[in-house]
C-alpha cells in the first residue's frame, strides 16, 4: 500500500481563478504535490523539535512586541497558535491517509486562512502610531502572510469548494497598511526572507534558525 506521499495520481483538471478585489490568485487543480510536504515543513515542528518555522516567526512578531502587549494579547496568541496547529494537523493528515479524507483540502485551506486572519486580529489590537517598530513587523507580517497566500494559491480545489476564496491582500498595524503579494516559499527561502527583515531593522535577535 502506497502512502498519501506519494499518491499524486488525483492531482489533475483545470485551475480555478479567485479574486479579492485588487488581488487574484490561482486556487490549482492540477498542482505540484510538493506543497502538501511544504505546507507541513513549515507549519509543524522538525524532528525532535517542539516549535514549526512558522510558530517560530510569529514568536518573533510577538517578542519584539512585548512592551507594547494589550490586555487580552494571550488570548489572541492562543488563536494563532490553535490555527497553525490546525494546519499542521490536517496537512499531515492529508499526507498519511489514502485515499485522502473527504474534506480534508477544505481543512487545510481553512486552517491557513484561520492563520492569517488571527494575525491580522493580534495586529489590530494594537495603537503604537509613529512607533519605529511598525515597519519591522509590517515587513514580518507580509512575509508570513504572503506565504500563506502564496499556499492557499497552489493547493489543488477542494471538492464542492466555492469558486471563490478571500485571499487576504494587505496586512494593517497601528494605521500602515502595506500590500501582501503570494509567495510560494520552501522552508529555507521563508527564513530567509523573515531574516532579510529583521537584519535590515536591526532585529537580529529574532532571526530564525
Amino acid at each position: 500500500m502506497i502512502t498519501r506521499r506519494e499518491f499524486t495520481g488525483f492531482l489533475t483538471g483545470t485551475a480555478l481563478l479567485a479574486s479579492t478585489g485588487s488581488a487574484t490568485i490561482l486556487l490549482n487543480a492540477c498542482n505540484p504535490s510538493s506543497v502538501f510536504a511544504e505546507i507541513e515543513a513549515w507549519a509543524c515542528p522538525p524532528a525532535g523539535g517542539t516549535t514549526s518555522p512558522l510558530q517560530n516567526a510569529i514568536n518573533g512578531i510577538v517578542t519584539i512586541l512585548g512592551p507594547f502587549l494589550p490586555p487580552g494579547a494571550t488570548v489572541l496568541i492562543a488563536a494563532i497558535t490553535a490555527s497553525v496547529t490546525a494546519a499542521c494537523g490536517a496537512t499531515q493528515e492529508y499526507l498519511n491517509t489514502t485515499p485522502p479524507p473527504v474534506g480534508i483540502i477544505a481543512k487545510i485551506q481553512t486552517a491557513l486562512t484561520d492563520i492569517a486572519d488571527n494575525l491580522q486580529a493580534f495586529l489590530n489590537a494594537f495603537n503604537i502610531p509613529g512607533n519605529p517598530i511598525i515597519a519591522v513587523v509590517i515587513g514580518l507580517a507580509q512575509v508570513i502572510l504572503s506565504t500563506i497566500a502564496g499556499f492557499l494559491g497552489k493547493l489543488p480545489v477542494a471538492a464542492g469548494a466555492a469558486k471563490t476564496m478571500v485571499i487576504r491582500a494587505s496586512v494593517r498595524f497601528s494605521g500602515v497598511s502595506a500590500p501582501v503579494t503570494p509567495k510560494v516559499r520552501t522552508v529555507k527561502s521563508f527564513k530567509s526572507d523573515y531574516n532579510a527583515v529583521c537584519e535590515a531593522h536591526g532585529q537580529t535577535a529574532i532571526e530564525l534558525q
